[in-house]
């Protein structure tokens, strides 16, 4: 009996742990298969959000990508070693504290305090590397409570805050807090990949005012700044590009036709078929043409043919007559295969003639500075800069864990990016200590700093260019060609557009804010007072053409100088000209002119209305 019942017992225990065996077994099988379900359906989004053809498609993917994950938990989780998460949890609590009990003053003094983008390293790229949308919720809570903010302040009638405090406030944390600027790198036709840098961020919105652009990335800087801002979508369409300059037959490339140029004249391709495109695209138009009727603010980096010649970064500030093509000329000109060029520039009677009496000549900019930062700041207060990076011998050593999500870098990789940033860092600074000491030729020294000089921004994107991108660098582009690099340019940027949009949030609501301040404050009582005692209507362009007194403005011109809607374009410009008003005030003021049937200031509005948006 006691033999039976022992081995009862043990059959019922072997049986009831193989029932639990079996059901691990099956959890786990099910498990196992649920994760490679998993794993096979975040592929196919990967696959599919880096063939999105929109951003709207990408971003959909993109939330579906982020719900199979973790990230949800993430993102609710304020603790962080990445940025100082209790001091922007303390700021935010003060801040909206301060705006639902009306305390205007203390509000303004804790904006004022912190006017930093990167506030407690808000702007980590480490946190814009978890999920696709979005970064912890309590940086974009802090974000949209300085937004709020602001937008309280500038809400605030005459009696809670003087007009004038208000402007002051706005006008100082606006140039404390800084500005954003786009560089287009050079790259030979890899170049054509801006084009789609440029319409990504167009499309959202999220595009800077100031664009600077070398060698190849001046081209496309020159298209986009060459239209007002709501012709842009006319130029992000590879068929509103004019090529024909580059596909003539007399043009076409020629592989003979370039070394007998080469032996001849020291230089293998035709500069003049860049200047043609130019003119065929914009016309004959200087930086100040430009800045004054679109509102773009356009750099163009040249770098001088001699060996003690630095590089200059020409904008309408330093250069304000130049002829922008004969700029890209010269940004363009890589020694050897387009060779040194002349600037041009219009004189006072509109005469194009050359720029330099002394014959100087330019050469490539990417030689002196392909992404001039420091010019940047100096000239336009800009603090933060978005680099698209095309240089084929640049892109290698830039930073590619950016790429990742949803992912830790495993050790494998971080020694390979860790090799390839330390042999970077070691070329360069055995270039620099050859050429302090002399061993490196001063005809060739020059060249070398190419590679020691600083190649990317904030935040920067580069393309993923394919072979044969390399083996058509210096061929003429081609529709097919554009549009195949638009959309891959594009999707480069996608992964990207979280971190940009972080970046701008408070900026865009400051200069909004100070817009609208500038609007409420006393109108000056005539034009000429306007603009002598405005100092941005004379220099920063947020004047007359943007301000929201332009309507008024304009009838006080037409009454001050007897003008009306019916007269001749020639009475008005004679009047004009005799008042003896900036040139971008009469060109803006004569488009207005020109367009009678929309009302007076009707022009004006519009004009002003798209610099918003713009901005």
């Amino acid at each position: 009996m006691f033999a039976i019942r022992f081995f009862t017992v043990i059959a019922a225990e072997t049986y009831d742990t193989s029932c639990k065996l079996v059901d691990i077994a099956q959890y786990e099988y099910v498990s196992f298969r649920q994760y490679l379900k998993v794993r096979k359906i975040k592929k196919e989004l990967k696959a599919k959000m880096e063939n999105a053809n929109s951003y709207a498609e990408w971003h959909e993917l993109a939330e579906e990508f982020d719900k199979l994950t973790e990230v949800r938990l993430w993102k609710e989780t304020q603790e962080s070693s990445d940025y100082n998460w209790v001091f922007i949890k303390r700021i935010t609590e003060s801040l909206r504290e301060s705006r639902l009990n009306g305390e205007c003053h203390k509000l303004m003094h804790v904006i004022r305090s912190n006017a930093m983008r990167n506030l407690a390293n808000i702007l980590n790229p480490d946190l814009y590397c978890q999920s696709y949308i979005g970064t912890k919720h309590l940086i974009e809570n802090y974000q949209n409570e300085v937004v709020a903010c602001l937008d309280y302040i500038c809400s605030l009638g005459e009696d809670q805050l003087p007009k004038r405090k208000k402007l002051e406030f706005f006008a100082e944390t606006r140039h404390a807090f800084g500005r954003t600027g786009l560089i287009l790198s050079g790259g030979g036709n890899i170049g054509i990949y801006h084009h789609g840098v440029i319409r990504a961020l167009y499309e959202e919105g999220l595009i800077p005012r100031i664009i600077s652009g070398s060698s190849a990335g001046s081209l496309l800087a020159t298209l986009l700044c060459g239209k007002e801002f709501h012709k842009v979508p006319e130029m992000l369409e590879p068929s509103g590009i004019e090529l024909k300059s580059f596909h003539l037959e007399h043009r076409k490339f020629s592989l003979v036709k370039s070394l007998a140029r080469l032996s001849k004249e020291g230089y293998l391709l035709d500069v003049g078929v860049i200047r043609d495109f130019l003119r065929d695209n914009i016309g004959d138009i200087t930086f100040q043409e430009c800045y004054d009727t679109t509102g773009w603010i356009l750099n163009i980096t040249v770098t001088g043919s001699g060996h003690h010649d630095g590089f200059r970064l020409l904008n309408y500030l330093t250069a304000p007559n130049v002829l922008v093509w004969s700029a890209v000329c010269a940004s363009c000109g890589i020694p050897y295969i387009y060779g040194p060029v002349e600037l041009y520039c219009k004189d006072e009677n509109n005469n194009v003639v050359i720029y330099s009496p002394e014959s100087n000549k330019f050469v490539d900019g990417s030689i002196g500075a392909d992404v001039p930062t420091q010019n940047l700041s100096e000239l336009f207060n800009v603090n933060y800069f978005i680099v698209s990076q095309t240089n084929p011998w640049v892109v290698p050593f830039l930073n590619h864990s950016e790429q990742l999500r949803h992912s830790k870098r495993t050790k494998l990789y971080q020694a390979w990016e860790a090799i390839v940033s330390l042999v970077g860092a070691e070329i360069k600074h055995r270039i620099s200590q050859f050429t302090t000491i002399g061993l490196v030729p001063k005809i060739i020294s020059r060249y070398f700093y190419v590679v020691t000089q600083q190649t990317s921004g904030h935040i920067t994107i580069w393309p993923d260019f394919t072979f044969s991108d390399l083996l058509n660098i210096l061929i003429g582009p081609t529709t097919e060609m554009i549009r195949n690099c638009t959309i891959k340019g594009a999707r480069r940027v996608y992964p990207k557009i979280n971190r940009v949009r972080a970046t701008l949030i408070i900026e865009r609501a400051l200069e909004r804010n100070y817009l609208q301040a500038r609007a409420s404050t006393e109108k000056p009582a005539n034009i000429r007072e306007f603009l002598e005692n405005d100092h941005d209507a004379r220099d920063d362009r947020e004047g007359f053409g943007k301000s929201f007194l332009a309507d008024e403005l304009a009838g006080d011109i037409m009454k001050q100088l007897g003008i009306k809607v019916d007269d001749d374009p020639a009475t008005v410009r004679g009047r004009v000209d005799s008042f003896n008003i900036p040139r971008s005030v009469t060109r803006i003021f004569m488009k207005y002119m020109q367009n009678p049937e929309q009302g007076q200031g009707g022009m004006l509005s519009k004009i002003s209305e798209k610099n918003e948006e713009a901005n």
